[in-house]
């Protein structure tokens, strides 16, 4: 029996796991959602981090699956967990010695155009979910039903300027991973997954045929490649 600790990512609930959750639990594993704003980014990537293991706290034959931004924190709180095994799910692996600012600057093509240039005014509406609808839809739940932003989206509250700006100075620790590609990705381009999937160490890789949230649209499917992935990180 493993135990799960889902990281959500910064525009989704973490009631959009749930389903998940359950596929998981009925196969005889335990699971956990955390999200990033149930922390303190005040002092940091580091201090963030630390808090997150407390509230994760140790768990024996754990595996960390990472959604979206929460890659970025993935080998930190694996490390401070002495984690089985990490799991991305359309997420922003970390570089050793760059931040994610720095690897958008240099020419990394990560996100969809689209969504790039509509976001800076998504998070300044006050009323986003009517202002910004089809956006959301369009980008994050195109392949959702049609009610799925107002139950699970939530506008992001995360100092992504502390999150984006603080570089990843260690090495990534001898730990099994696995990448999933959502490879109808309309947010984080399906293409840099892929490239990003390649150069992780120790990662092996998977594609699923869904958008930027296969936890809502695929859940079922998702389990599978999740649990099929622990078997493998496992062996």
């Amino acid at each position: 029996m493993a135990h799960f600790t889902v990281l959500t990512g910064s525009e989704t609930r973490p009631l959009s796991w749930q389903t998940l959750q359950t596929q998981l639990e009925i196969s005889g594993h335990t699971t956990a959602v955390v999200s990033l704003n149930n922390v303190s980014w005040a002092s940091g990537l580091d201090a963030a981090a630390d808090a997150l293991a407390q509230k994760v706290g140790p768990t024996s034959r754990a595996i960390l699956i990472g959604h979206s931004i929460a890659g970025l924190v993935l080998p930190a709180l694996g490390d401070r967990l002495g984690a089985m095994s990490e799991i991305y799910v359309a997420a922003f692996p970390p570089q050793r010695g760059q931040s994610f600012f720095d690897r958008l600057l240099s020419g990394e093509e990560i996100y969809d155009p689209t969504w790039v240039d509509g976001y800076q005014s998504l998070i300044r509406s006050k009323d986003p979910l009517t202002t910004h609808r089809h956006f959301l839809d369009y980008h994050l739940f195109h392949d959702c039903r049609a009610d799925t932003a107002d139950l699970y989206w939530k506008k992001s509250e995360l100092p992504l300027d502390v999150i984006y700006s603080t570089p990843y100075l260690s090495e990534l620790s001898l730990r099994s991973r696995h990448y999933i590609v959502c490879a109808s990705d309309r947010t984080v381009r399906p293409e840099w997954q892929r490239h990003a999937a390649s150069l992780l160490p120790y990662a092996s890789v998977t594609e699923i045929d869904c958008g930027h949230c296969p936890q809502i649209a695929r859940p079922v499917e998702l389990a599978q490649q999740l649990l099929l992935a622990a078997n493998h990180l496992d062996a």
